[in-house]
């Protein structure tokens, strides 16, 4: 089975967004992730933040979420793979990352989707 049949379509963030404008993503699509991008014109992949990175970056650090932006808490280096990958491909990615999503773009870098281990088991 190909990934592009379980992935889903994600809510994307800018750089320049505010990183409580990411929580709010992440609340109001019940996901722990929002890739960020360029522009969302093109949708080209930059990075991505985690709850993982809200949390460890901006809460445990003891600072001011309306003071952060994406760009200060996200993930510049983001695990990924095509539409076309294999279902299994992508869990052994998952495994070997030790992360529990993969942001599926196309040759140019462009967002197609995010699948969770949730989506693949």
């Amino acid at each position: 089975m190909r990934i592009s049949e379980v992935m889903n379509e994600p809510v994307a963030c800018l750089p320049s967004d505010g990183a409580t404008q990411a929580a709010i993503i992440m609340r109001d699509e019940n996901t722990g992730i929002v890739p960020v991008v360029a522009s969302f014109e093109e949708r080209k992949l930059v990075g991505v933040v985690t709850d993982r990175d809200l949390c460890v970056d901006i809460v445990a650090a003891g600072r001011d979420p309306n003071d952060v932006t994406v760009q200060d808490c996200m993930t510049n280096e983001v695990v990924t793979c095509g539409p076309e990958e294999d279902l299994k491909r992508v869990a052994e990615l998952m495994s070997e990352n030790q992360i529990r999503h993969i942001v599926i773009i196309d040759a140019h870098r462009h967002l197609k989707g995010v699948v969770s281990l949730a989506d693949i088991s």
